[in-house]
């Protein structure tokens, strides 16, 4: 008995079990599918309408003088006074007398070619005195020597109807006479050719006396140093006692009939010029408008001046030049060199733009459309961002965009506008 209980009690605990599970599987609850709707997210849209936009680029520089001198005498000497106030930082003016150099050398030197002057002149006046002297002469021993030349012939005609065979004697056809009268002749012309050489060198001694005083006149005129423009004295090297000579680095000035700030631009930005010709002239730049210089709450106004023609290899930007007239003008703040600033640069005008919140702009430059329920996506041209909105090129007017930000996106996805308030 206990044989037959350990072979068949197994067999009728797997028989139970598989009852069990088909009464399970025949009496089961069946479940029926309910059908879902596809989801479809709230999304808020503008309305597009395009416009002329104006960029303003905006950019920073350094106020820098246009032109910096190192000063340096004319002449040498001793400096005998100062401007009262030559400083570093102080502002002169156009013709505004810097320093005097002690002039009494060449005072003496003037003098000394006044004198040379009036020596030169008495020579030429004693010079043209020999030269009448030598032609008086010159004219009466030319006569004398005709004189005796005519007797001379004479002389031999009156031997010869004589009847006398021969050359005649040097008496009778008065050969020393004419001897004496070439000799003096030669001497007056000798006389008068030492006399037009004196004369010429009356002359010579003149000129160079008067080219001595006007040197002389020279120095003594910069011997007082003058500003050669408006301008801020940037460091100074000498005091009265000092002794100068053209050499000699004096003062260091700076330009301030206007300074100019180099502003570093953007390719994109650059293009925003409207720049086309590389050889613009300042007239042509200046007429592309104001250029608007920012530090804290003061401002200043500038204009374009000139475009550097290369691109930085390191940055890969466009420099352009802006200048502001008068920096140090009275009765303003005024605009420092060495001072960084803000440089706002109004570009020119961009027709059919449409201005869009910046969420509106998707990945790879598309936005969404909205068009009868759904979405479809569209790309556009990037022009500009600025602050907080995107300027886009290709949307028609009247477009809806959407301005909600999606988790995901498939073309034509569905949507549900949302009700604007």
């Amino acid at each position: 008995m206990r044989r037959v209980l350990q072979i068949s009690l197994p067999l009728i605990i797997l028989g139970g079990g598989f009852y069990g599970a088909h009464w399970l599987l025949t009496n089961r609850n069946k479940v029926a599918p309910e059908p879902t709707q596809q989801f479809r997210p709230i999304v808020e849209v503008v309305s597009v309408k395009s416009e002329t936009f104006k960029p303003k680029i905006i950019s920073q520089g350094k106020a820098e003088p246009s032109r910096m001198m190192n000063f340096h005498p004319e002449i040498s000497g001793k400096i005998s006074s100062l401007l009262l106030g030559l400083v570093s930082g102080a502002l002169i003016s156009e013709g505004q007398i810097l320093y005097q150099i002690d002039d009494q050398d060449y005072r003496l030197a003037l003098i000394r070619s006044e004198s040379e002057i009036a020596t030169a002149k008495a020579a030429i006046t004693n010079a043209f005195a020999q030269i009448a002297s030598s032609e008086a002469k010159l004219a009466q021993a030319d006569a004398v020597l005709l004189r005796e030349q005519a007797e001379s012939v004479a002389s031999r005609k009156e031997w010869e109807l004589l009847g006398n065979i021969g050359e005649p004697p040097d008496l009778v056809i008065r050969k020393p006479q004419l001897q004496e009268a070439k000799a003096a002749l030669n001497s007056a012309r000798a006389m008068l050719d030492s006399a037009v050489i004196g004369s010429n060198s009356g002359k010579a001694s003149l000129s160079a006396a008067k080219a001595a005083k006007d040197q002389a006149l020279l120095n003594i005129s910069r011997c007082s140093v003058t500003a050669p423009f408006d301008c801020r004295v940037d460091a100074v090297y000498v005091d009265v006692g000092s002794y100068v000579t053209p050499s000699t680095q004096t003062l260091v000035l700076q330009r301030t009939d206007f300074c100019e700030i180099k502003v570093p631009l953007s390719i994109e930005e650059f293009e925003f010029l409207g720049i086309q010709d590389s050889h613009a002239s300042e007239a042509s730049l200046r007429a592309l408008g104001e250029v608007v210089l920012t530090s804290g709450r003061n401002r200043w106004d500038g204009y374009l001046s000139r475009i550097k023609g290369d691109v930085d290899s390191l940055t890969q930007t466009i420099g352009v030049v802006v200048r502001v007239n008068e920096p140090y003008k009275k009765n303003q703040v005024p605009l420092r060199f060495g001072l960084h600033v803000q440089v706002g640069i109004q570009g020119v005008d961009i027709k059919n733009i449409v201005k869009l919140p910046e969420i509106a702009l998707r990945q790879g430059r598309h936005v969404y459309i909205y068009s009868q329920g759904k979405l479809r996506s569209k790309k556009v041209e990037l022009i500009r961002r600025e602050q907080g909105y995107v300027y886009v090129r290709g949307l028609e007017d009247g477009v809806q965009v959407c301005v909600t930000q999606l988790d995901s996106f498939t073309e034509n996805m569905p949507v549900i506008l949302a009700e604007r308030k």
